[in-house]
């Protein structure tokens, strides 16, 4: 299995720069039909429950598109 594109922990506050990478690895998941939370709960040892509320953010700010879209 490939594994997710490499990040850095998440910097302090977050940020335009880490939502960029969580839509990367949402992208990446996504391609390879992997669970996208998941990949990124994964990626940043953190929940599922966090992971969504960073793709809720993400989708808030514009850097992924909506649901379903």
């Amino acid at each position: 299995m490939d594994a997710a594109p490499a990040t850095d922990g998440r910097p302090c506050g977050g940020g335009g720069e880490h939502l960029a990478k969580v839509a990367e690895v949402y992208q990446w998941a996504t391609e390879r039909h992997i669970p996208p939370r998941r990949a990124i709960a994964t990626r940043w040892a953190r929940s599922e429950d966090t992971a969504g509320r960073w793709i809720a953010e993400a989708r808030k700010k514009g850097v992924l598109p909506p649901a379903g879209k």
